[in-house]
C-alpha cells in the first residue's frame, strides 16, 4: 500500500529525533511519504542526510503547538492520494523490520506492540466489563482486532487505511476528535472506531517507547495532571458511557489527592464549557 508517514515534532530538531533516525533509512529505498511535522516552539533545520536522500518528504511547521488531532486530519486532508497514513511521535525505536512487518498486511488497521523498559504495555483489549470496573488483556503480534470488542493503544505507531478513514469521517466528520490537544487524542480515537463495523485490523511489528505517565513516578507533574484533567473530563463529557465515566472515576480517585484550588476550578470550567482552555 501506498503509505504515507508523519513524524510529529516538539521542541527537537530533526537530527535529535529517533522516530527519524530509524525511519529514514527504512524509507530510503520505498516510494512511501514522509511527513515531518514541527509543532514548535521554535523552526527546525534540515539535515544533509535527509535532503542528499531519495525519500519523498515535506516538513511542516506549526510552532504555537496546536492539537494532534489537527495535525492527523490535516495530514489526511492534504495527502488524501494515500492508501494508508502511518503517525509517530518523536521518540519511538523503530526495528528494522517495522517496514517490512507494515508492508506484510493489508488491514484496515494495524497496531504494533508497543514495548517500554522491555515489557510490552499495549495494545490492550477488554474482555470484561462489569459496573465501574473491567478486565483487560494486551495482546501480542498476530492478535486479530475487529469491531466486536474494545482496543486500546498509544497513537504513535498506528496504521490507518482510507477505508477506516471514510467510515469515520462518515460519522464524526474527522478521524480524529480536534475538541482534544495532547491526551485523549488517541483515547477518543479507539473510542469512535468502536462504533465502526467490519473492522479488520492486527496486531503486527513492534515500537519501543518511553511512555510519560509509566516513567513520571507517584506524583504527576503539574502540566500532566491538568492534561489528564482535561482528557479525562472532556471524554466522559463527550462520549459518555459506563466505560468513560469509570475511566474518570479512577482517575479521580488516584489523584484527587494531588489537586490543588485551581485543578479543581479547572475540572469544573472544562466539564461547563467542553472544550479545551487554551481552545478559549
Amino acid at each position: 500500500m501506498k503509505t504515507c508517514f508523519t513524524v510529529v515534532l516538539y521542541n527537537t530538531e530533526i537530527n535529535e529525533s529517533q522516530t527519524l533516525n530509524d525511519i529514514v533509512p527504512l524509507l530510503s529505498e520505498s516510494k512511501h511519504k514522509l511527513i515531518i511535522w514541527n509543532n514548535g516552539p521554535n523552526k527546525v533545520h534540515c539535515v544533509d542526510s535527509l535532503l542528499e536522500s531519495t525519500i519523498d518528504f515535506d516538513v511542516h511547521e506549526t510552532i504555537t503547538n496546536i492539537s494532534l488531532a489537527k495535525i492527523y486530519n490535516e495530514v489526511i486532508k492534504k495527502h488524501e492520494d494515500y492508501e494508508r497514513y502511518v503517525f509517530l511521535d518523536q521518540d519511538s525505536q523503530l526495528p528494522d523490520f517495522f517496514l517490512t512487518n507494515l508492508e506484510s498486511t493489508r488491514a484496515d488497521i494495524v497496531l504494533p506492540e508497543v514495548i517500554v523498559d522491555n515489557d510490552a504495555v499495549y495494545p490492550v483489549v477488554e474482555v470484561e466489563r462489569r459496573l465501574f470496573s473491567q478486565r483487560k488483556i494486551r495482546v501480542n503480534e498476530g492478535y486479530p482486532l475487529s469491531s466486536q470488542c474494545f482496543y486500546l493503544s498509544i497513537g504513535s505507531g498506528i496504521a490507518i487505511t482510507k477505508k477506516i478513514i471514510k467510515s469515520l469521517e462518515g460519522k464524526y466528520e474527522t478521524v480524529f476528535d480536534e475538541r482534544f490537544k495532547i491526551y485523549g487524542v488517541d483515547t477518543t480515537f479507539f473510542l469512535r472506531l468502536n462504533n465502526i463495523k467490519n473492522i479488520n485490523g492486527v496486531v503486527s511489528g513492534k515500537i519501543f517507547h518511553s511512555l510519560s505517565r509509566l516513567e513520571e513516578g507517584d506524583k504527576p507533574s503539574k502540566f500532566r495532571l491538568r492534561e489528564r484533567v482535561v482528557d479525562n473530563v472532556l471524554t466522559a463529557r463527550f462520549y459518555p458511557s459506563l466505560r468513560t465515566l469509570t475511566r474518570l472515576i479512577k482517575f479521580l480517585i488516584s489523584n484527587v489527592r494531588y489537586f490543588e484550588i485551581d485543578d479543581f476550578k479547572l475540572l469544573i470550567s472544562t466539564l461547563l464549557r467542553g472544550r479545551h482552555p487554551t481552545n478559549d
